[in-house]
């Protein structure tokens, strides 16, 4: 089956408004470390729930330390803020309209010394996140919480196209608010293992996969959980998986814990599909690390373990 239709960019959710030349704003203070410290307090005796704080300040995120909120045996007083390293942000967060630098980006993700280069052959090429704190200010960027158990409906569509322009070979890696676009839909399942499909077939891969489980029938939910277990009449394209893998290592790099196991079982499956056992196994360890609970992961660590391989490879 086959998609005629255009794949664009999705701009339903959006960043901050671009400031050109707008000048930085001071750095983060002790004295606005107090104020978040005390207004943290004032919510936790009213009865909310207190996470980490994370102040943002012009160009400059960081966190405070948990158990900084801590109340006096009295209850009259704070402990005073234990405030982390200032992190600067990058541009795509300040100005997420503008363009990302393909040289800037690469420079951040130059590898450890000692390291494999190429994530495409050879041992596992560990994954180089950036500090959580600009994740959580990318999350913030785009007006999304941190955690969303009732799982937010997504457009099945909207996905897919969002995910076909991320995979066009012509445009560059993601910047850290793309990526976080990329990986919010993940969080339903049936939209991750949509776009895992597309990641190996094309989007003539995800479409045939929605119109099989819009079918309702037994047969056809049966094809889709066969083709994971690596039956299929063709194997996957590799330019494909390359590119899928490289979106996906970034999407993984970007994200926080909370999105991160989705694009980490999806590469996984990815390089089990073309044979790399061994590196789908540290994906997996990542991904469990992420996300004790992911029943995928532990479906798929029980076809590694048994040794299976997708029959396009036998």
């Amino acid at each position: 089956m086959a998609l005629d239709a255009p794949c664009t960019p999705d701009t339903a959710i959006s960043g901050p408004p671009a400031r050109h030349g707008a000048q930085r704003r001071p750095a983060p203070t002790d004295a606005r470390g107090e104020l978040l410290v005390a207004l943290a307090v004032g919510l936790d005796a009213a009865g909310f729930t207190i996470g980490e704080l994370i102040d943002v300040s012009g160009d400059i995120v960081r966190r405070f330390e948990p158990g900084a909120v801590t109340t006096s045996p009295s209850g009259d007083a704070h402990r005073p803020p234990r405030p982390g390293a200032a992190i600067p942000m990058p541009p795509s967060l300040l100005d997420p309209a503008a363009p990302t630098s393909d040289d800037a980006a690469s420079k951040r993700r130059q590898p450890l010394p000692g390291t494999p280069v190429d994530p495409h052959r050879g041992a596992f090429v560990p994954l180089d996140r950036v500090p959580e704190e600009l994740a959580v200010a990318a999350l913030a960027a785009l007006g999304l919480p941190a955690e969303d158990g009732d799982r937010t409906e997504f457009d099945p569509m909207r996905a897919l196209q969002l995910w076909c322009n991320a995979l066009d070979p012509s445009k560059g890696l993601p910047s850290e608010i793309g990526a976080i676009r990329l990986a919010w839909p993940l969080r339903r399942r049936m939209l991750r293992d949509l776009v895992l499909m597309q990641c190996a077939w094309g989007l003539d891969g995800s479409v045939t996969a929605l119109a099989e489980s819009l079918d309702g029938s037994d047969a056809r939910a049966g094809s889709v959980f066969s083709t994971f277990l690596g039956s299929a009449p063709e194997a996957p394209r590799e330019p494909t998986l390359r590119r899928s893998v490289e979106v996906l290592r970034r999407v993984a790099e970007c994200v926080p814990p909370s999105l991160a196991a989705s694009p980490l079982v999806m590469l996984a499956w990815l390089e089990w599909c073309r044979g790399r056992g061994t590196v789908a196994a540290a994906y997996l360890d990542e991904c469990l690390a992420a996300d004790p609970t992911c029943s995928l992961a532990h479906l798929f660590r029980q076809i590694l373990n048994q040794g299976l391989v997708p029959q396009w490879l036998d």
